[in-house]
């Protein structure tokens, strides 16, 4: 897919919106699933210039990526959290 063809845009999803929303469901809750899916296929259409003639293997990859931001986004608050329930208040006297 050369340029944003919606045609052949289209044939890219129907053929491979099952595998890419099969990895997402054996990966991350339900709820959201679809919404991943539906961004790979945004970064699909915005790089349909970078797309190979076999593009499955690049949709994984871009769908591994897109996973890997979604883990960093929900475990950050509770990485924090921990980070700061490891710290003495300030207001409270050093130990020794």
């Amino acid at each position: 897919m050369d340029t944003r063809d919606p045609e052949a845009f289209r044939r890219l999803y129907r053929e491979h919106h099952p595998t890419i929303r099969r990895f997402f469901a054996a990966r991350v809750p339900a709820c959201e699933v679809d919404d991943l899916a539906a961004e790979t296929f945004l970064v699909a259409w915005r790089r349909a210039a970078q797309l190979p003639p076999r593009p499955l293997p690049w949709l994984l990859n871009v769908a591994v990526k897109l996973l890997a931001n979604q883990r960093r986004k929900t475990e950050r608050p509770t990485a924090l959290f921990e980070r700061l329930a490891g710290v003495s208040r300030l207001d409270e006297p050093a130990r020794r």
